[in-house]
């Protein structure tokens, strides 16, 4: 017998044991007659695929279910599950109650400071997980949180594509925090005080390859990591406003074929040059607006963007220069700020 082989499944099922135990002693809401006190409702299309919402919203409960409404029925597959808890006082999110349907689960607004880990394990196919507006810290938001199955000598990987932790208490990620979670394409930070996106967040955040928009905004961060540029090639959408930023993140050109929105507002930037933007041919946004430092957008800013569509540039108080003649012949713009046509009138 292999007993390295043993051994392994021993300590893989005994951190399953352990994490499963460690807060066997808080109770589940009851879920008899849970749709007396919760909005249960089930729709179904032309394709027989069963949807149904689950909105305990407001409801004072200090737990979620241990399991779903005997109205959803027993068998889940080809069913979507919405389910929500926000606006609650749930301190601690335990593991949610098992299924197989495409789940989005959100929990905003209910104070949440622990979560049971694994709290996704019975849920593999949990697309969308909004936990904004809680107390979450990063010594909570371990890897162990995202668990998939365990299936012999791992743990599978979860299908979670959107990820909402804005507005909590997060001032890094450990490095490993996604590890079980590759399908992520959405990321939203904001409004978390990092301050620096030191080395284990960078880590985190370059291990999402498949990324595609990722909002940094309102997070105290001076500077973006090149390396986070290099490994995010699919990123789409950026949103860096209310940052400390002084400049344009260097190599932002890196992601110059993804990239189509960008967010800069709210930066203490005093200068855009006709370099700031080189190499983003695929940028349709951009906001530059409510900038209070900003001075100068000298020539030949907008002349690169051939594909811009939409600039924000409204509410800068010290702006004096603006290259008005990139903007004449900017084919595509069709959507520009009140401020900025105030400029060229």
């Amino acid at each position: 017998m292999d007993y390295k082989f043993v051994l392994l499944l021993l300590y893989f099922g005994g951190a399953a044991v352990l994490s499963s135990a460690q807060h066997e002693n808080i109770p589940y809401e009851d879920v008899k007659d849970i749709c007396e006190k919760c909005v249960c409702l089930t729709a179904h299309d032309s394709d027989k695929r069963y949807h149904h919402l689950l909105s305990c919203t407001s409801n004072r409960f200090k737990h979620i279910l241990a399991r779903w409404p005997t109205e959803f029925g027993k068998n889940h597959d080809n069913v979507d599950i919405v389910a929500t808890f926000s606006y609650n006082d749930i301190e601690l999110l335990q593991q949610l109650p098992a299924t197989d349907a495409q789940l989005t689960f959100s929990c905003r607004h209910c104070g949440i400071k622990d979560l049971q880990e694994p709290t996704f394990i019975d849920v593999p196919n949990i697309r969308r997980l909004d936990l904004s507006w809680n107390e979450i810290t990063s010594e909570v938001l371990t890897p162990g949180v995202f668990r998939g199955p365990f299936q012999v000598t791992h743990y599978e990987p979860i299908e979670l594509v959107d990820l909402d932790l804005s507005h909590n208490k997060l001032h890094q990620l450990d490095k490993k925090v996604f590890e079980h979670t590759p399908n992520l394409t959405k990321l939203n930070l904001s409004y978390n005080d990092l301050k620096v996106l030191n080395e284990p967040t960078v880590l985190a955040l370059t291990s999402v390859t498949g990324l595609q928009e990722l909002d940094l905004s309102h997070t105290a961060i001076k500077s973006v990591s090149m390396s986070i540029f290099k490994s995010l090639a699919t990123l789409r959408v950026l949103n860096l406003a209310g940052n400390q930023l002084t400049s344009v993140p260097d190599k932002l050109q890196l992601i110059g074929r993804s990239l189509i929105s960008l967010n800069l507002a709210q930066n203490p930037i005093e200068r855009f040059s006709g370099e700031s933007f080189t190499g983003l041919m695929s940028l349709q946004n951009l906001n530059i607006s409510y900038m209070p430092v900003l001075k100068t957008i000298g020539k030949g800013i907008f002349t690169s963007l051939e594909n811009l569509r939409r600039l924000d540039c409204a509410y800068n108080p010290k702006l004096t220069e603006f290259d008005m003649e990139s903007i004449y012949h900017s084919s595509n713009l069709t959507d520009v700020s009140t401020y900025t046509k105030y400029i060229l009138s």
